[in-house]
């Protein structure tokens, strides 16, 4: 539970400081399947009029064999949020 509180921490932390914007974020070296939703091995979600998408992306790496590829649109009074750990909605989000 705390890595997830963590990751949801550093990546609010980090599209703050980019906040009212659009763009990509990339984590490299993710090797597991980058999917949403129920069963899924990310909790995420977005709302209020911002937009996210996370996928994995096998072009784009610095090392392994894929990266988690992150694309936003934050606005202004809208919200975002990327988990992954235990007791999260998605039931494969699990370290």
């Amino acid at each position: 539970m705390r890595k997830a509180v963590l990751l949801v921490l550093g990546f609010i932390l980090a599209t703050g400081m980019v906040s009212f914007a659009a763009g990509n974020l990339l984590v490299d070296d993710f090797e597991v399947d980058v999917s949403g939703g129920p069963a899924g091995t990310f909790d995420f979600g977005a709302g209020n009029g911002s937009s996210l998408a996370v996928t994995a992306d096998k072009g784009i790496k610095n090392g392994g064999n894929q990266s988690i590829k992150v694309v936003y649109d934050a606005i202004k009074g809208g919200y975002m949020y990327i988990a992954k750990g235990s007791g999260l909605d998605a039931k494969s989000a699990n370290w």
